[in-house]
């Protein structure tokens, strides 16, 4: 432990320091200033070696010098005594993750002049004090804090720009519908006023963690989200055996979140944070959801997925087609984005209107009946769908529906660029590569 060989010295300085400020009177300064008796000397002094009075008397002979600076500001003043001997904090406080000390203030950071930095860095004492303790705390909450810990308050006094506006992208902060869940709970989270009130350390604790950024559990996983968001589970959208889906990015959204400002899994996995962000600048574009970027913003879907750009420019963009269109969430184009108008990141965006020829409903919402692209392309009469493919397709890769049944998307790609019909294929090539004869057949009659 770093902190070790300066506090045994520190310590058996002070054993000896104490000894010999039992046989002096008080320093009158110090009793002076702080309205202290002489009986009060070794309790501060214990913390405060300045002020014993052997310092002032040059006939005592010490073994130490005195010291240069208060060393009730150091990191060994306060291990040597939660080392154990009065409360045991090494394993939460010295070998875990947290608040380091020595650490310089960074420029953009605003320390407010009531907590105290020791050579403009982070010490013990900037959070910590051991004389008082804020009126609307308990003493078991307090830890001895210089303010109240409270609606994330004592965070943001520093990290002022970690803004809670949720109207910037930041997390919600405030009364949850539900309690802070014991499984984040069981990993160190503390809920604020009530089970049910969310703050700072639900999320984060200043000292205890093993995971950066003073998280309760790591950002490599979505169970620090999920444990709170159960319903936007991403495995509740794909029955057994697939589960949860947690793909791998490839190349493209690798480099899609290094674009964003955003993360990836340690082995490449989509995370909430792939897209999601916990805290906002107040000079940043006002977004929804906690999104890296506005939902309307086509860059949220299309930085990762390249090969559906051309939809941007075809009559699928409902901005350009369709813009009075609303989702099933009343959302318009231009409010949900391009892709929203059937997409939406933990749910489908449209009503399910499946039926026999379209049991996913993909097509029927818009395509049928009073739908917007009705006059563009109805459902009336066309080629079979929901029918087996017995045979094997050649010359083109066309997906299939469950059971290797044919369904709109076979022969048309909603993403595709304006052309014919949104066939995957030229006409004379796609017909083909499913009935091979009749290709022969008009060969032949050529």
């Amino acid at each position: 432990m770093a902190v070790t060989t300066s506090v045994n010295a520190h310590r058996a300085g002070l054993a000896l320091l104490l000894a010999l400020s039992s046989l002096a009177p008080f320093g009158a300064e110090a009793a002076g200033a702080g309205g202290l008796s002489p009986s009060d000397a070794p309790g501060c002094t214990l913390c405060h070696m300045v002020w014993m009075p052997v310092w002032r008397q040059p006939e005592v002979y010490t073994l130490l010098p005195k010291p240069e600076a208060a060393v009730v500001s150091l990191e060994p003043t306060c291990f040597g005594c939660h080392d154990g001997a009065i409360s045991d904090s090494r394993i939460k406080v010295w070998n875990r993750k947290g608040h380091e000390s020595g650490l310089p203030i960074p420029r953009h950071m605003s320390v407010p002049t009531t907590y105290p930095l020791v050579n403009g860095a982070l010490a013990c004492r900037t959070c910590h004090t051991a004389h008082s303790v804020p009126e609307a705390m308990s003493a078991n909450d307090a830890v001895s804090v210089r303010g109240v810990v409270k609606d994330s308050v004592f965070c943001l006094n520093c990290h002022s720009t970690r803004t809670v506006d949720t109207k910037r992208g930041a997390h919600f902060v405030g009364d949850m519908p539900f309690p802070v869940p014991k499984a984040l709970r069981d990993q160190g989270a503390r809920a604020g006023e009530g089970d049910h009130h969310l703050h700072c350390q639900v999320c984060h604790m200043p000292h205890g963690t093993t995971h950066e950024h003073q998280l309760v559990m790591s950002a490599d996983e979505d169970g620090l989200c999920l444990n709170c968001h159960q319903d936007q589970r991403s495995g509740r959208w794909h029955p057994p055996p697939k589960g949860e889906h947690r793909p791998r990015l490839n190349a493209e959204g690798l480099r899609a979140t290094r674009y964003l400002g955003t993360r990836a899994g340690p082995e490449g996995q989509l995370l909430c944070l792939s897209c999601h962000r916990m805290h906002a600048h107040d000079d940043q574009a006002p977004t929804q959801f906690a999104l890296v970027r506005p939902l309307a913003d086509p860059a949220m879907c299309v930085s990762c997925h390249l090969d559906k750009q051309p939809l941007l420019i075809s009559p699928h963009d409902l901005r350009r087609s369709a813009p009075e269109y609303k989702n099933k969430h009343g959302q318009t184009p231009a409010e949900a984005g391009p892709c929203g108008s059937c997409h939406l990141f933990h749910d489908r965006a449209i009503e399910d209107k499946g039926d026999r020829a379209d049991p996913a409903g993909l097509c029927n919402p818009c395509h049928k009946g009073d739908g917007v692209g009705v006059e563009a392309g109805p459902v009336i009469h066309g080629h079979p769908v929901q029918v087996r493919m017995r045979g094997k397709i050649t010359g083109l890769s066309l997906p299939l529906g469950p059971g290797k049944r044919i369904t709109c998307t076979t022969c048309h790609d909603p993403h595709a660029a304006p052309g014919d019909n949104f066939l995957r294929a030229p006409t004379s090539r796609l017909c083909v590569s499913c009935h091979p004869k009749q290709d022969k057949a008009l060969n032949l009659k050529r």
